[in-house]
């Protein structure tokens, strides 16, 4: 176990037997050592019921894991069936509106609903997130795919859209794996895109 001593880490009071998964990597929690751990000073909250202090192996810290569940449950709908917040997949093929970030991590949303959704995870205006390079995806009327960006998109974005299109069955793979290899220093890099790839 990393003995973490700066920030507090995932973890939770349970038995032996019934050890729970952290919820930012899935690792198994591991009993908490009595010193040399942040989490060690809670040790004086034991409680009479015979359970025990456990946490992340990894260290992953509270926050992290708030926040990748607070992910995990907005955007439970979208995806595959009995996941966990550790290990969820998307299911891209109901997905139809959405932003990706720089990272190429999607974030869905219902039919008007970016503005909603620009506020509600990411604390900011859509035109900020648009500014700071995020893609926004959509499919219109007669299942065009409406792809808008200011920045160029990185290489994790252009991965995503083409699982995205490739999953939804759109016959755009050819035209995306050309925008993938390209340099791409044209239009991307300084003025909106606003493109219609027709399946």
């Amino acid at each position: 176990m990393k003995l973490i001593t700066d920030y507090e880490v995932e973890g939770s009071w349970t038995t032996h037997k019934a050890k729970s998964r952290c919820r930012n990597c899935g690792k198994l929690k591991e009993l908490v050592p009595e010193k040399g751990h942040y989490n060690s000073q809670y040790w004086k909250l034991k409680r009479p019921d015979g359970l025990d202090l456990f946490c992340c192996p990894n260290g992953c810290s509270i926050k992290e894991a708030d926040k990748k569940m607070e992910y995990f449950l907005t955007f439970y709908n979208y995806m595959i069936k009995r996941c966990k917040s550790y290990n969820y997949r998307l299911d891209y093929t109901i997905i139809k509106y959405g932003w990706i970030d720089r990272k190429g991590i999607l974030f869905p949303c219902k039919h008007q609903e970016h503005k909603y959704i620009a506020e509600k995870i990411f604390k900011k205006n859509m035109n900020i997130i648009e500014n700071e390079g995020y893609v926004k995806i959509t499919v219109g009327i007669n299942q065009k795919i409406v792809i808008s960006c200011i920045k160029k998109p990185t290489e994790q974005q252009i991965n995503t859209i083409l699982d995205w299109a490739h999953a939804n069955n759109f016959k755009t793979r050819e035209l995306f794996n050309y925008i993938r290899t390209d340099s791409m220093h044209y239009e991307f890099e300084m003025k909106k895109i606003r493109k219609e790839y027709i399946s």
